[in-house]
């Protein structure tokens, strides 16, 4: 913020524009599958994120680093939801538990241990080095791709519907700037509800076009699936969860408890190893037994630690957060890809890439 001269609201472009971009990239997910190759679509992917990855290094301004960020937003948008329907194309069925359980200790781990790692490099180097940190796994990963990565998934008939992106993006992107507003204005003021009414009439006529149209840019019809419905409201309430937790414990942690900034961050590290681990566990698990009855361990694991949250309070010790942080971890571990896998196999083979989209759009809304 110093080096740039820019307030805390300007800082927010950076999550916003990634978000934004992705939200624009990840309707079209199903339609790029089908109009270009795995491995060209892989290739670009890392190149977005290398490129983006060395703009936001070397950015002088703050438009250019924002300008880095909407670049690899580019790449996530594209590779995440194809990475998930790659897996579930060349795994059997019977071993799908399995792959989505390697699959999800990567992208949940992500996220839940990026601010402890990033705090730490920063605290010994600057911000511009978590650019360069990263930098050379892309360019691995991309050399690799190049030389290794095969065309997997079976190409259909696609038309892009580019009114619906629109009103896709047009809805969402409102919904998340009133929302944004709230802790600024409060519920009530025009411009907190104003955004979110606009957005969700917005989301009321993409959800009519999608009915209508023979080739829609998501199936909602894959909703009629009772199987696939309960999973993804599931999803949605899983990730809502996780997300509360990794943003309030860390400053609860900080602001009431009085912990360094370090500290608060790696209140979350125990609990992103053992989540690493149970999520690998949980996809074996899924394999042998079916994914009902890991789930419900999964979601009585998740209940018993809110309730232990609860005994949480000012004098407590950030060790005994910690704790109860890694058993919920372990009920997400249990949930999660099993309900994510379950509902992929509740769809034919050539419905799997809209129901990626729908099952990563239940996730971003929670």
């Amino acid at each position: 913020m110093e080096e740039y001269g820019v307030n805390a609201t300007q800082v927010q472009w950076l999550t916003t524009a990634f978000l934004l971009t992705t939200i624009v990239l990840i309707p079209m997910s199903g339609y790029l599958s089908n109009r270009f190759s795995t491995k060209a679509l892989v290739v670009f992917a890392l190149g977005c994120l290398a490129a983006g990855t060395v703009l936001g290094g070397a950015s002088a301004q703050f438009g250019t680093l924002v300008l880095s960020r909407v670049i690899q937003a580019v790449g996530a948008g594209i590779i995440l939801p194809l990475v998930q329907t790659i897996l579930l194309t060349v795994f059997p069925y019977e071993r799908r538990g399995f792959a989505m359980g390697l699959l999800g200790a990567v992208i949940n781990v992500a996220p839940a241990s990026a601010p402890s790692i990033s705090g730490m490099i920063i605290d010994v180097f600057d911000w511009r080095s978590l650019h360069w940190v990263i930098l050379p796994l892309i360019i691995i990963t991309l050399v690799a791709a190049v030389f290794t990565m095969k065309d997997v998934i079976k190409k259909q008939a696609a038309r892009l519907d580019v009114l619906s992106i629109i009103v896709s993006a047009l809805g969402f992107s409102l919904l998340i700037l009133g929302m944004s507003n709230i802790s600024v204005y409060g519920f009530t003021h025009l411009l907190v509800a104003g955004p979110i009414v606009a957005g969700a009439l917005a989301l009321v006529v993409f959800v009519r076009r999608q009915i209508n149209l023979d080739m829609p840019v998501l199936n909602l019809m894959l909703l009629k699936n009772s199987t696939f419905r309960l999973a993804m409201i599931l999803v949605f309430l899983n990730m809502m969860l996780l997300l509360s937790a990794e943003t309030i414990l860390p400053m609860f942690a900080q602001d009431v408890l009085g912990t360094t900034a370090f500290l608060s961050g790696f209140i979350l590290v125990p609990g992103t190893i053992l989540l690493s681990v149970i999520t690998i566990i949980s996809g074996n698990l899924y394999d042998r037994y079916g994914g009902k009855k890991i789930s419900l361990i999964g979601f009585s694991f998740t209940l018993l630690s809110l309730v232990l949250l609860n005994t949480v309070g000012m004098d407590s010790s950030p060790y005994w957060v910690m704790f109860h942080f890694c058993f919920f971890m372990i009920g997400f571990g249990l949930t999660l890809m099993p309900l994510v896998t379950v509902s992929m196999n509740a769809l034919d083979d050539e419905d799997i890439p809209h129901g990626r989209h729908s099952s990563i759009r239940f996730g971003n809304l929670g």
